[in-house]
């Protein structure tokens, strides 16, 4: 459902992949901006290796039900409002988001690595067809 890309980041990054994010603020007077995993404190490492995660596991429930659980589970946590489309969409929906992702006009976009990360992509070809079916779309926020 959710959480996979969490759990491979947090493994990727305990393998030394990346390094955090240069423009992190220092976590209890500890620089931690720009370093990799073997970088941090030794008590940072202990920290994030004996972190717990708790993993929900369902099967068998309807797209609906997933839907349902998955903005429960997160109702504590603030969440982007594509996180919140991605959910409510059908799985037709979003088959058809990533067949257009593969199209030429859309994989010319010039977005950042961050940008995708956040669906950006996705919200862009959601704008796309907005306007498609409905001749005009505000823009807003």
């Amino acid at each position: 459902m959710d959480g996979r890309q969490r759990i491979t980041t947090v493994q990727k990054y305990i393998k030394n992949e990346f390094a955090l994010s240069k423009s992190l603020e220092n976590i209890n007077d500890v620089e931690v901006a720009g370093k990799y995993f073997k970088e941090l404190p030794e008590d940072f490492q202990d920290e994030i290796l004996t972190r717990n995660f708790l993993i929900y596991s369902m099967r068998n429930m309807t797209d609906a039900e997933v839907s349902q659980m998955f903005i429960y589970l997160n109702s504590n946590s603030k969440m982007e409002k594509m996180e919140l489309l991605r959910v409510m969409a059908s799985r037709e929906v979003m088959e058809l988001i990533v067949t257009m992702e593969n199209q030429p006009i859309f994989k010319s976009l010039k977005l950042s690595k961050n940008q995708y990360n956040h669906f950006m992509n996705e919200e862009v070809i959601i704008h796309t067809l907005a306007v498609a079916m409905n001749g005009a779309y505000d823009l807003g926020t």
